[in-house]
């Protein structure tokens, strides 16, 4: 019976998500929102219901299992009276959310294809005796290695469908205390023994990332992992059929965050658009950067996806974080891989089929203690990058989550990729592309780099609302264009003033019949005539209704990387004549040092609060500044004075004024002083004339600024 429930889900599992049949998979888990201090009487409350706490996700929030429900079960099969365990809690509760089952995408299983290289040794079959593979990577790894760096000190977290745990290539760098299996609640974080579905889930999975990260060198036994002396933690939030739930997902990146180091991702939901990211997910990213590693930050790589020239990385929430690095992968002889997708959030890449430009073996660790040779694209370079980010680390531990993503573009190389990729120059000099990101990593230079860093300054966020756009009714074969223009200063004048830009995000909401057939392009003031960051292209038409669709969404682009965000940005908005396409809102969020900030509190600033004006007309570079107030230079309406202090601030100066003024009327006319002025002499007047003529142009430039 047992055997016959775990094959239903199966199937419901896999159909829901790859044949369109949107019925829903559900647990037995609920989230529950509420103060810590109802938690006792909550639980109270709960157990009437045969409701009782299983674990603390957030500070504020906590999930319970319901104990007469199967675990798994199609949505609506099983009711229960909701509506009088909410009456009960009264206002203690904001929010009661059962946990839906979702499908994580793994790679497809695949022979490795002919190259038109060779590279000594990898062409050979491996020693059947030992099974040993008989070179170990390019990236400089070995340079890195032969420096003492190995990843000691380094925890890395696998955070797949499980490890296997006895693995003689594995088991002595694996810390069984920091490992755990969130889908049965135990410490045994070992993959399932089989699985209904071997086309789909590949049960060795997380054992090969792990061997690709830390498996053991020099033990006449497969290959060596890129930092074969770190620690491993395995963390098993999937099912046995690669099904898992937000609440799962949300405690395997929270896990034991003040001893693990890295947590490497290597999983993405399938190739559907604007996959929304449940804002728990986004919530333990955040709080991970903030908290992870003693405040330095947890480091969180994601694999780009295998999208097979389908989708687009940004239309999915659980990759185009600002919070983690995404990872896409270099083909063979240094070729765009034909599943890498257009990725404008993908940092950089690693070699995805082989070990090194020219091979197409990837030689890691299997099954029953085997050795594999199959694994291969974004999957392998995601665990690739988390070995060599390791090694980083051991360099220099003090490292913060931003300090590796600067040190990942400073080291990043094009060479050998100069023929694929696309690539542009942004407005600070670097070479970026839509597929490979600044390049392929380089282990060697990352830790040369690592060891004299200097640590990044606090981080700024500037927001800035679109106020122009314009359409543009006639363009060549079909298409129209919508442009939005916005001019900002890098929240300039107050205490996040951003100078270098990170990230750049630019969150929009549309109106549309076809999604499918919208292209999104960012232009920033520094490369406007040099690159147009792809925010959202689709190569394949995706099936369409024909009727008005609300998409609201955040992107995120790394090509704007060391930039001044000063000056006018644009967003470009390319969909077919008869899709009907409006843009309704767009806003513009700059991430970057900030060089003025001073204190402890959040950075986070607003450049320009006009809506935007969405009648067509001609774009004008300029910002609204319709407004029935004063004008807010610093665009900051949380942080602005009140009235009162205002004119209490100016009158001050002037009764002070005032008062030196009848002060030295009064002297003088004590000691009968009062007489015409003496003639100051030229080099006075000079001076004089000098300085007034400083003061009024500072005078100007404020008030340009303030524009």
């Amino acid at each position: 019976m047992e055997y016959f429930t775990k094959s239903l889900v199966g199937v419901i599992c896999w159909t829901c998500f790859t044949f369109d049949v949107w019925t829903e998979l559900v647990a037995n888990e609920y989230v529950l929102v509420f103060e810590p201090r109802y938690l006792q009487t909550v639980e109270a409350v709960s157990l009437k219901y045969n409701l009782t706490l299983k674990r603390k996700l957030f500070n504020d929030t906590f999930l319970f299992v319901k104990l007469d429900e199967p675990a798994q079960a199609e949505k609506g099969n099983y009711t229960w009276d909701i509506e009088s365990f909410k009456a009960d809690l009264g206002n203690m509760v904001t929010l009661i959310e059962q946990q839906i089952l979702r499908m994580f995408a793994q790679p497809k299983i695949q022979k490795a294809g002919a190259a038109t290289g060779t590279d000594d040794g990898w062409n050979q079959e491996p020693d059947k005796e030992k099974e040993v593979c008989n070179q170990y990577y390019a990236m400089e790894i070995e340079d890195a290695w032969t420096m003492s760096y190995e990843g000691n000190n380094v925890t890395v977290a696998i955070v797949d469908i499980g490890v296997e745990l006895t693995h003689k290539d594995l088991n002595k760098n694996i810390d069984l205390r920091l490992s755990y299996n969130y889908f049965k609640d135990d410490y045994n974080a070992n993959p399932p023994d089989h699985t209904d579905y071997p086309e789909r889930v590949d049960i060795e999975h997380g054992s090969k990332c792990a061997g690709l990260v830390a498996a053991l060198r020099n033990n006449d036994f497969c290959s060596a992992g890129v930092a074969p002396k770190s620690r491993l933690a395995a963390i098993r939030f999937m099912s046995d059929d690669g099904c898992t739930t937000d609440a799962w997902l949300v405690s395997a990146l929270e896990h034991k965050r003040t001893e693990i180091d890295i947590y490497s991702c290597s999983w993405a939901l399938p190739s559907l658009p604007f996959s929304v990211a449940q804002p728990m997910y986004q919530r333990v990213l955040s709080e991970g950067v903030q908290k992870g590693r003693d405040s330095k930050g947890s480091v969180f790589i994601f694999a780009a996806g295998n999208y097979d020239s389908v989708g687009n990385c940004n239309a999915d929430g659980y990759i185009n974080t600002i919070y983690g690095i995404t990872i896409t992968s270099v083909g063979i002889n240094g070729t765009k891989p034909f599943y890498d997708p257009v990725c404008a959030c993908a940092l950089a890449s690693t070699f995805g089929e082989g070990n090194s430009m020219t091979s197409y073996h990837l030689c890691t660790t299997g099954r029953n203690n085997s050795c594999a040779r199959n694994f291969r694209r974004t999957s392998a370079s995601a665990a690739l990058a988390s070995g060599i980010i390791a090694l980083t680390l051991e360099a220099n531990p003090s490292l913060t989550w931003r300090d590796v993503q600067h040190i990942i573009v400073e080291t990043a190389s094009i060479k050998g990729l100069e023929h694929s990729g696309k690539w542009m120059v942004n407005g600070a000099g670097k070479k970026v592309s839509p597929y490979f990101g600044f390049g392929l990593m380089n282990a060697s230079a990352m830790v040369k780099l690592a060891e004299t860093w200097t640590l990044v300054g606090p981080k700024g966020v500037c927001h800035i609302k679109f106020t122009d756009v314009s359409e543009e009714q006639n363009v060549s074969q079909g298409f129209r264009e919508v442009r939005s223009n916005v001019w900002t200063n890098g929240c300039r004048c107050t205490d996040c003033h951003i100078t270098k830009l990170e990230h750049v995000q630019v969150k929009i909401s549309i109106e549309t019949l076809n999604v499918s057939g919208i292209e999104i392009y960012l232009s920033s003031a520094m490369s406007a005539n040099q690159l147009s960051s792809p925010l959202y292209t689709h190569t394949k038409s995706l099936h369409s209704d024909r009727t008005t669709q609300n998409i609201s969404w955040v992107f995120n682009t790394v090509h704007f990387w060391g930039e001044n965000p000063n000056g006018t940005w644009e967003i470009l908005i390319k969909y077919n004549a008869i899709d009907n396409t409006k843009l309704l809102e767009a806003e513009l969020i700059l991430h970057g040092t900030n060089t003025n900030f001073t204190s402890s509190e959040k950075c986070n600033r607003r450049d320009d609060t006009n809506a935007l004006n969405t009648s067509s007309s001609a774009t004008e570079n300029k910002m609204s500044t319709t407004s029935s107030l004063p004008s807010n230079i610093n665009g900051n309406e949380s942080h602005g004075l009140p009235i009162g202090a205002v004119v209490l601030i100016v009158m001050i100066p002037i009764l002070i004024l005032i008062a030196l003024v009848v002060f030295i009327l009064y002297r003088c006319r004590l000691l009968q002083c009062i007489s015409p002025l003496k003639q100051r002499s030229p080099n006075v007047q000079s001076r004089n004339a000098s300085f007034s003529f400083s003061l009024l142009k500072d005078n100007d430039r404020d008030e340009e600024d303030s524009l």
